[in-house]
């Protein structure tokens, strides 16, 4: 059975965690600012640069994303493996081969599920509380696709084993229920760990970089989490592939 805090424990316990943790955040934390619109033009043709910190643009989410699941990928293999380590090492051509992988796994179930989603959302005429429950469900169950799809990917690296549908379908159900899970068990912990860390960045610093830069922290510390995660999920794919 998959456990939040050992997940927790292997990260934590990792060969300067904090400090790779760090460093990581940094580079993600460095492109998202990169790929920030520095402003806008008034209809005066002055720049107003007045941009919501939380902004973020088509081209951020495609890079953050491209990056994050091969950081998570490797953590997920690095559980599968048993290995002495936990989190990724410096090494940015193996990185960005697993992210290009990652890619190529995700995009074909993201190019089949997302207008399946919509076609399904047009058959819905009720509204309110009971309209967003059956969406999200719907959308947590293509989510829950591609990450195991990405599980099952990252015991190898092999591109071929992430279409085992075989596994795909019995292994998805426990991914949706468990990740789900894991998901409330983190935002507990961050409740205690998370939220005092941003509290004292704004303190001190407001909604600026500092506060951005913390931001990026706990949300690659809290993925590192889940992948660690994911990554013993996968022993539970296998089990029940076998059954």
């Amino acid at each position: 059975m998959a456990s939040v805090t050992d997940s927790i424990r292997a990260v934590n316990s990792d060969n300067y965690a904090l400090l790779k943790l760090a460093a990581f955040a940094y580079v993600f934390f460095f492109l998202f600012e990169l790929t920030t619109t520095s402003g806008t033009q008034t209809a005066s043709g002055a720049a107003n640069t007045a941009q919501s910190p939380f902004h973020i643009n088509l081209v951020q989410i495609a890079v953050l994303s491209f990056l994050y699941s091969g950081f998570c990928s490797i953590i997920m293999n690095n559980r599968i493996s048993q290995s002495v380590v936990t989190l990724p090492p410096f090494d940015p051509l193996k990185i960005l081969s697993v992210c290009a992988k990652c890619t190529v796994v995700a995009l074909p179930y993201l190019a089949i599920g997302i207008p399946i989603v919509i076609y399904a959302q047009s058959f819905f005429h009720f509204e309110g509380v009971v309209q967003l429950i059956a969406i999200s469900i719907i959308e947590l169950i293509l989510v829950a696709i591609v990450i195991t799809a990405i599980i099952c990917f990252s015991r190898e690296f092999k591109i071929k084993d992430s279409y085992n549908f075989k596994r795909l379908m019995s292994g998805f159900p426990d991914v949706l229920v468990y990740t789900f899970v894991a998901i409330v068990l983190l935002s507990l912990f961050n409740a205690f760990v998370g939220v005092p860390i941003l509290w004292l960045a704004y303190s001190f610093f407001d909604v600026g970089p500092v506060f951005r830069y913390a931001s990026f922290f706990l949300i690659t510390m809290n993925l590192a989490y889940l992948a660690d995660y994911c990554g013993q999920l996968s022993f539970d794919i296998e089990d029940r592939e076998e059954m």
